[in-house]
């Protein structure tokens, strides 16, 4: 499946989709992996839960931010504020990433 090609997917699934909607409604939980998802490649596969996640994503003021990610900001903030020159730029540190994983692929 090309790059993008998630919506002719997603067209040719609508019997999949009604009845992974039909086993919800009945008080069941979605089977795992969706139906079809197994026959995809890794590519295709990737690109399915890409799609997922960024379903989710645009609706962020619905999804919840556990106690816990904000402990742990808390603690990351306090070290910072105690010790501001422990910290690097993110500049610094996207252009160590980039050239430690440039050739790798």
């Amino acid at each position: 499946m090309a790059r993008g090609s998630f919506g002719a997917l997603a067209r040719t699934s609508t019997v999949a989709r009604q009845g992974m909607l039909d086993w919800i409604i009945m008080g069941n939980t979605l089977p795992l992996p969706p139906p079809g998802f197994d026959e995809l490649n890794i590519d295709e596969q990737i690109e399915y839960v890409q799609a997922l996640w960024d379903r989710i994503a645009a609706k962020e003021d619905l999804v919840p931010v556990p106690n816990w990610h904000r402990e742990i900001l808390d603690e990351r903030l306090a070290d910072l504020q105690a010790n501001p020159a422990a910290g690097r730029p993110w500049e610094a540190v996207k252009a160590d990433l980039l050239k430690n994983t440039r050739g790798k692929e």
